[in-house]
């Protein structure tokens, strides 16, 4: 049975991540990690993008009830209750999920016990969570639901009554060392925003977020808010410009191309298609 998931994010978060997995995880060469704080659609979607999943998750039920749908999916699932554990079962499984309270539980060791390609910060302990990202030098690509949280306008929400919270997510995407794109579900109707792919209209200003650091390999491929690189691995280091002149001959005196304007040495492999 092959169902198609998608993550509760914006659309435009999600057109990024569906262009991402057509690229990135064949030009790493590796299977993607996730690291993801509060389970749900992101997590099915996660493993149908051939994804490995840690997700730590703190309502019992829901714990349950997902453990119960990706198995009925074909995943290898397992359900455990401490991080030396989740580790433990992490490589025999794609997905494994922590049952914890809350941060406190799981600790700033699951952030360092192998290098996460994806972390999701979308459920519990958001701000405990994005402390951790900025102190232990995350390298991978967070994505961030929510970032109304930062909005000091329209509709009344309980994120408001978190002034920490909102303080610490206004330093982090004001911070010069992390790349950002923000995607906001477009305005609908009586001040709603447009109906997400299940119908469902946000109440108030939805903002979905995705996130990397400068050193990051997005920001050397110029990766776009379509989740598509700019230019090809080639260019790493502009190492593209070596060869230029040889592949685009001009001639700047007589301003004309000293090959046919279509010829093959103009086409580099993109390797992401």
């Amino acid at each position: 049975m092959k169902l198609r998931i998608q993550p509760w994010f914006t659309h435009g978060c999600i057109t990024f991540l569906n262009n991402v997995f057509k690229w990135y995880p064949q030009l790493c060469g590796t299977t993607p990690s996730v690291l993801e704080w509060g389970g749900g659609n992101s997590t099915l979607y996660f493993l149908t993008k051939k994804c490995n999943v840690l997700t730590v998750e703190s309502d019992e039920g829901y714990v349950k009830e997902l453990a119960a749908l990706a198995s009925a999916m074909g995943f290898r699932t397992a359900v455990v209750s401490n991080t030396t554990e989740a580790m433990e079962r992490f490589h025999a499984s794609d997905l494994v999920i922590l049952h914890a309270k809350g941060y406190q539980d799981v600790g700033e060791s699951i952030f360092q016990c192998r290098d996460w390609t994806f972390l999701v910060n979308d459920g519990i302990s958001r701000k405990d969570v994005l402390e951790a990202v900025s102190r232990l030098t995350f390298r991978g690509v967070l994505i961030l639901d929510n970032l109304e949280y930062c909005a000091n306008w329209g509709r009344l929400e309980r994120a408001a009554a978190h002034p920490d919270r909102v303080r610490l997510y206004r330093q982090f995407l004001r911070d010069p060392a992390w790349r950002q794109l923000l995607f906001e579900q477009q305005e609908g109707r009586n001040g709603h925003c447009t109906p997400d792919s299940t119908g469902w209209e946000a109440p108030h200003r939805w903002i979905s977020g995705v996130l990397w650091r400068q050193e990051h390999l997005f920001t050397q491929l110029l990766v776009t808010h379509a989740g598509l690189p700019v230019v090809t691995p080639d260019a790493l280091g502009d190492r593209d410009l070596e060869t230029l002149s040889e592949r685009c001959p001009f001639d700047w005196q007589q301003m004309k191309w000293l090959v046919d304007e279509y010829s093959n040495v103009f086409t580099l492999d993109r390797s992401f298609e």
